[in-house]
């Protein structure tokens, strides 16, 4: 395999703003890459939720490790992996990366909390990364 191996999670996500009942057919299907101006346009101000499900990549090896990565990243907001806070998403940090094969299940659930402002918010890709890693370094006797 060459590494990183990219496994992009253009879709099928869903979006729910709070205030809404977030039972599962309060979840509207979105796919941020095309439909993202006419859930929220330019000018939507407040905080809506993002959801996207995955399975685990298969055939991981003892060498590998999985990551996701946000791309092009511009915007606000707090990031959950099944239920786990893995970080938070910054305008001013357009690449933002978090390791998560620790907390990877067989199904897994992708929260993002955000916060709009009105000024064209978005990112360019979503996508897991199987990365090779580095060796531990033995122990000095």
């Amino acid at each position: 395999m060459i590494y990183p191996h990219p496994i992009r999670l253009a879709g099928p996500w869903e979006y729910a703003r709070p205030g809404d009942d977030n039972a599962e057919g309060a979840w509207l299907p979105i796919r941020p890459d095309r439909d993202w101006e006419l859930a929220f346009g330019d000018a939507f101000r407040g905080a809506v939720r993002l959801r996207r499900r995955f399975n685990r990549p298969a055939r991981l090896d003892a060498h590998e490790s999985v990551w996701i990565v946000f791309e092009g990243n511009r915007l606000s907001g707090e990031v959950r992996l099944n239920g786990g806070r893995l970080g938070a998403l910054s305008p001013e940090e357009p690449l933002a990366e978090f390791e998560i094969l620790s907390v990877l299940e067989p199904h897994n659930e992708l929260l993002l909390d955000l916060r709009l402002d009105g000024r064209g918010e978005r990112w360019e890709t979503v996508r897991l990364e199987i990365r090779r890693r580095l060796p531990t370094p033995a122990p000095a006797e």
